[in-house]
């Protein structure tokens, strides 16, 4: 039994010694690899300034040398002679003096001058040769490279692609060179193109046709003598003289170059081949290395996969090990195996580490997500008064409804949600009523061969890796607009307006690659494409007529009138301008804005062809309601007004005329049924991503949510661009009457209801598809002012979850495009902004109806209301009555021969004078004296410059403008708080301007950056904060690039009220300091009764807001005791909380004098009441002055008799 038993375990013992051999093996193979690569490695050899010769002698280079290659050919050439001459050329070669930098070119160009532009053109891939993508990309660059490479054109797009070209290109496609705005990848202050605009450059190569080749001269010509050049070496004398007798002539030159004896081709040569073998090894070291390593796991596995035992048995823990190995290195694991693969029998132990291995995974992604920014968030059920409908899974979604603040708006977004994910909301598909002519949608046309350099479908292309079949690509040609769709190697999609020739047509087995979202399907081949129809013909665009049939009568235009702000004189402006009693004037006020609905109601009373909706909306940037107020008014104006009109034109506060209504109509009459839109002029499909339209957006709470992603309905084509329309009544009536609206329309309002921007493409979309798409004019009559580097700052995301852009007001150096619009079908431009600048308007307006007399009174003045007491519903600001209420109270103390007490504040208007601010108007009741008087003023108060520059380095020499203020407005370059009242919940910025170097300055100066320091130093003294910013200063930039801001970001809110300052520095020097006054951001008179006032009210007055202070009688101020703010009527709190606000004012009003000067106070003739005939010498009539919102502005009064003979109010 011992024996037995010794020998069943003998097998073990020699299995054990054999492993444990094989792994020392390994070992030692391994070790001896390492050695063997470590003696090969050299370390790179240093700098190398010198040799020495063969004499014996030490020879200096020109420089240090560190290029390896150069290093290596000095180390292996024979000859110093040799050594010197690399070392030379490889100084030359780092100092740049090897080759030239330039040469000249010499062939005559004729016509062509490098660098010229010649303009900005559509980018068409068919018309470039060589495209070449750089990170330095610029003009100059571009047409050095396609000048190197022999073309005549070169053209860059996207900011960083070079294209070249020998085809010159189609002038007639010329574009605007606003089309080219994208900056160039190596000089930010230079286009390169755009998206897919080309900006194009003339190299200054002509083209030179080539000669043909002539076999046979001309009669008379002298025969060419040849000069034969032999380069000859080796020792193969007996074939050089063979190849000289078969090409000897005496008439020819034979010229013979024989290599010297000693051999000087071969000077620089490799030393010798001796240690061929180990160089090559370690050349290519990781190769071997590799090498190595696969062969000797492939032993390993050899060994463990397939040996034989000794014994003729094996054990279980041995069998398991082969088969699991076999089953993870060598077998491919099998769908649905329980583990993975693996043998069942192991299952007990491994499954259960797959699924702990499994678990873990899931345990550890959400905290790698969250790790990496992606964290599947959760809707916060706590926080709804409603149970969700659904289980929302879109983060966009949860981060709306979290964020919105009204259970109503949370809700709303939460059903949207849930009815999208149920797949119910959108049509899936809507029907395209065009006329499509033979065409016939998903119809195939067969198999075609296509070209790599004249593609069949060149209008768009695009690639769907796993999911491309027919149906894919047709649906997006279509939506794009295009007649034409092609498949192509599987999954490429071309889409064209052109039909391929029936010469290309191969047969359909050459498109034999099946597609990747339909195995079913063929997909095109190697350069072949399946081409199919969309369903709709080639689209053009209506074109019109400058001059109507003598016969036709005038048409008749509503003039919709979308209006927000309080600019209510630049609106009568405009009215003034567009006036004539055969047209109709329809208005919209934004519910929101009272004072401008109220100054305006009053038109309708005096003209009967100007009306206001009485269906108002809060229509904000980008929000669906903006398509809802234009089919509301559309509606009315149909139905309800009684009007008989043919085209509605929608316009803003913000537009004016370009020219006289009279040529307006002119146009439209000779183009009576046209609907005017603009189209965006860009790939359709760009289009939609860069408008949005493939998200759903959800308006409530005045803001515009995003939801996510959606699916734009199948079947129709998508446009878009501006929401500046023209339409005629017949269109009007078919998308905006109930009873006219087809499924098209009603499937349209569905998408376009939750759309941003929805005004800007359904009236577009609805046009191309319905049978109205012959009307179809791709102008819109109207100039945009787009500065796309000002415009597009994000400013509006505060009320949209989106990045969109506005477009600039017209100012004095946009001149020169407004005149340009004279002989263009453009009657309107926007924007203009009075508050901005008024003199681009009055330049306008004289150029238009000709000038003004030179006596006419206010023509450079401008007012514009900021505060009505009669706005209720608007939220007024607490820091600028603040300050106005303590301006009056300092007036009504500072002259004894005026002395009065102010009470409530009216209005408070702007005022400026050419451009320039003057200052603020406020416009109160007073009581006079003792007797009860009660009186109207208006005091003219302006805001005191406050800034000091130091002037002691150059950088503060150029500082030209320093302040403090709030609503910094990126796009217009200025604060809107003219004023610079701030409150304590505001974030101050400091606002300086760099004058511009002079053109001296401009040649000498470079790019800088600056480093500054904005300090905030609190009424205490202290630094409350510090902000860093780095200034590009770029001479040679526009002129905005000089204009800087910094938000106090990083101040704690709210602010301490009282007298801040901040300082500008430069690496720690002073270049300017200035002061600005912080109050409290609530006003404490607002919405209170009027017994929380501070001071004796003689007659009672219905509004809250009067002024707290005490001039009158002392025993006036015992009369009444206010309340206090707790609600507490206890006496004794009332007199500490006007002993409180008593210091409060005080304090303020001791600050107000060195921030604000009072100017001028006048009296306001409210129907000659007995006040003013007792007070004549006191005060002024406001209206006598040149500064009062009172004073003459007949410019802006629609009621006056017109000056320029615009406006004939006598046929009313």
């Amino acid at each position: 039994m011992e024996l037995s038993r010794k020998r069943f375990s003998y097998p073990k013992r020699l299995t054990a010694t054999r492993d444990v051999a094989i792994v020392l093996c390994l070992v030692l193979l391994c070790s001896v690899a390492i050695i063997l690569f470590s003696s090969l490695k050299t370390e790179p050899p240093p700098g190398v300034s010198s040799f020495i010769a063969a004499n014996g002698t030490e020879y200096k280079f020109p420089c240090t040398i560190s290029q390896p290659e150069a290093i290596s050919s000095i180390h292996r050439a024979n000859s110093d002679e040799c050594k010197i001459e690399i070392a030379n050329a490889a100084c030359k070669s780092v100092h740049g003096r090897l080759f030239p930098a330039s040469i000249t070119h010499r062939c005559p160009s004729g016509k062509y001058v490098p660098y010229r532009s010649v303009g900005c053109f559509p980018y068409n891939q068919a018309l470039f040769a060589l495209k070449n993508l750089s990170s330095k990309n610029t003009p100059k660059s571009c047409v050095d490279n396609c000048m190197m490479m022999a073309f005549r054109y070169a053209g860059v797009v996207s900011g960083n692609i070079c294209l070249c070209s020998d085809t010159e290109p189609n002038r007639s496609l010329l574009q605007t060179d606003a089309k080219c705005n994208k900056k160039c990848s190596g000089n930010p202050n230079q286009m390169c193109g755009g998206i897919l605009h080309v900006s194009i450059y003339e190299t200054g190569l002509a083209k030179h046709p080539t000669e043909p080749m002539k076999l046979v001269p001309k009669s008379g010509d002298k025969p060419a003598r040849i000069a034969f050049l032999f380069t000859i070496h080796k020792r193969n004398l007996r074939q050089v003289r063979r190849l000289l007798g078969v090409i000897y002539d005496p008439n020819h030159y034979y010229y013979i170059h024989v290599d010297a004896p000693s051999g000087s081709d071969f000077l620089c040569r490799a030393t010798t081949m001796q240690k061929f073998a180990l160089r090559l090894m370690w050349r290519y070291k990781v190769f071997v290395l590799i090498g190595l390593l696969i062969v000797a796991a492939q032993l390993f596995l050899a060994y463990k996969l397939l040996r034989i035992p000794l014994s003729g048995n094996e054990t279980n823990e041995e069998r398991d090990l082969s088969r699991k190995l076999y089953e993870k290195y060598m077998k491919k694991p099998v769908a649905g195996d329980g583990a993975g693969g693996m043998n069942l029998s192991a299952a007990s132990h491994d499954e259960g580490k797959t699924k702990q291995a499994d678990t873990d995974r899931h345990r550890a992604a959400p905290a790698a997500e969250k790790d990496n920014g992606h964290a599947q968030p959760s809707l916060r059920l706590e926080e709804l008064d409603f149970v969700p409908p659904c289980e929302l899974t879109r983060k966009e979604t949860i981060s709306a409804v979290h964020r919105a603040k009204s259970q109503t708006c949370k809700a709303k977004i939460v059903d949207v949600a849930c009815k999208i994910q149920d797949g119910t909301f959108y049509p899936a598909q809507l029907p395209n009523t065009c006329p499509r002519g033979a065409h016939s949608p998903n119809r195939a046309l067969g198999c075609f061969r296509d070209e790599k350099d004249f593609r069949l479908l060149s209008g768009y292309f695009t690639t769907f890796k796993t999911v491309n079949s027919p149906e894919k690509c047709i649906r997006l040609c279509l939506q794009s607009g295009y007649p034409f769709a092609g498949v192509q190697y599987g999954y490429e999609c071309f889409c064209g307006d052109d039909e391929p020739k029936v010469s290309v047509k191969l047969p359909d087995s050459s498109c034999n690659i099946k597609c990747p979202g339909d195995a079913k399907q063929a997909c095109g081949g190697f350069f072949t494409m399946n081409v199919y129809e969309t369903g709709i013909r080639k689209f053009a665009a209506k074109t019109t007529e400058a001059v109507p049939n003598p016969n036709e009568e005038s048409v008749r235009v509503v003039f919709l009138m979308t209006l927000n702000g309080r600019a209510v004189r630049q609106v009568r402006r405009l009215l003034k301008a567009l006036y004539s009693p055969r047209h109709y004037y329809y208005i919209h006020i934004d519910a929101r804005q009272e004072y401008l609905y109220r100054e305006l109601l009053e038109l309708e009373s005096q003209f009967p062809n100007i009306r206001l909706s009485r269906k108002r909306f809060s229509s904000i940037w980008g929000g669906a309601s903006l398509l809802q107020m234009l089919l509301s008014t559309m509606e009315y104006l149909l139905h309800e007004s009684g009007w008989q009109w043919d085209f509605v034109l929608n316009l803003s506060e913000s537009d004016f005329p370009l020219k006289t209504v009279d040529q307006l109509v002119t146009f439209l009459t000779a183009n009576r049924g046209q609907n005017f839109v603009r189209n965006h002029g860009r790939e359709v499909q760009r289009f939609i991503q860069k408008q949005g339209l493939d998200m759903t957006f959800v308006e409530c709470d005045n803001r515009m949510w995003r939801l996510g992603d959606r699916t734009l309905p199948a079947g129709i084509v998508i446009d878009g661009g501006s929401d500046w329309v023209c339409l005629s009544r017949e269109f009007a009536q078919y998308v905006a009457t109930d009873s006219e609206r087809d499924v098209l329309v009603q499937g349209l309002l569905q998408v376009f209801g939750y759309t941003i921007l929805p005004a800007e493409s359904f009236f577009h979309t609805a046009l191309r598809n319905s049978r109205f798409c012959h009307t179809y004019t791709n102008n819109n009559l109207h100039m945009t002012n787009w500065k796309r580097q000002l415009g597009c700052k994000c400013q509006y995301r505060h009320i949209v979850d989106w990045c969109g852009c506005s477009p600039n007001n017209f100012r004095g150096e946009d001149w020169d495009r407004l005149q340009g619009s004279q002989h263009k079908k453009l009657f309107f431009a926007r924007k203009f902004e009075a508050l901005v600048n008024q003199a681009i308007v009055l330049q306008l307006e004289e150029w238009i109806f000709g000038p003004y007399p030179a006596d006419y009174p206010s023509l450079h003045a401008y007012w514009q209301n900021v505060y009505h007491h009669e706005d209720t519903q608007t939220s007024s600001d607490g820091a600028l009555l603040s300050v106005a209420y303590g301006l009056l109270r300092v007036n009504a103390r500072s002259n004894a021969v005026q002395l009065y007490e102010p009470h409530r504040i009216r209005q408070i208007t702007h005022y400026l004078e050419r451009d320039v601010y003057r200052g603020l108007l406020v416009r109160h009741d007073a009581l006079l004296d003792d007797s009860g008087a009660l009186v109207e003023l208006e005091t003219w108060v302006s805001p005191i410059t406050t800034a000091k520059v130091t002037r002691n380095t150059p950088l503060a020499r150029r500082l030209t403008h320093l302040e403090v203020s709030t609503e910094y407005d990126e796009k217009e370059q200025l604060s809107r708080n003219f004023q610079r009242t701030i409150g304590t919940n505001a974030e101050p910025a400091l606002i300086f301007r760099l004058a511009p170097p002079t053109e001296a300055e401009k040649a000498k100066a470079n790019t800088t950056n600056y480093s500054l320091t904005v300090e905030w130093i609190d009424p205490r003294g202290a630094v409350a904060s510090t902000n860093h910013l780095t200034v590009e200063d770029n001479p040679t930039g526009p002129a905005h690039s000089f204009n800087h801001f910094q938000k106090g970001n990083k101040l704690k809110q709210p602010l301490l009220a009282g007298a801040w300052s901040a300082r500008l520095h430069h690496e720690k020097v002073l270049l300017g300091v200035v002061r600005f006054l912080v109050v409290s951001s609530t006003y404490r008179g607002k919405d209170q009764g009027a017994e929380q006032h501070t001071h004796r009210q003689v007659l009672p007055l219905s509004d809250a807001r009067r002024a707290t202070s005490r001039i009158g009688n002392k025993d006036r101020n015992a009369r009444q005791a206010p309340l206090g703010h707790s609600g507490d009527h206890d006496r004794s709190d009332h007199r500490h909380q006007d002993s409180d606000d008593q210091n409060l004012d005080q304090q303020l009003d001791k600050l107000i004098p060195e921030f604000f000067k009072l100017r001028e106070t006048c009296l306001v003739n409210v129907g000659g009441t007995a006040a003013r005939k007792g007070h004549d010498a006191r005060f002024v009539d406001c209206s006598s002055t040149s500064w009062s919102s009172l004073a003459p502005d007949p410019k802006s009064d629609l009621y006056g008799s017109p000056t320029l003979g615009r406006v004939s109010f006598e046929e009313k």
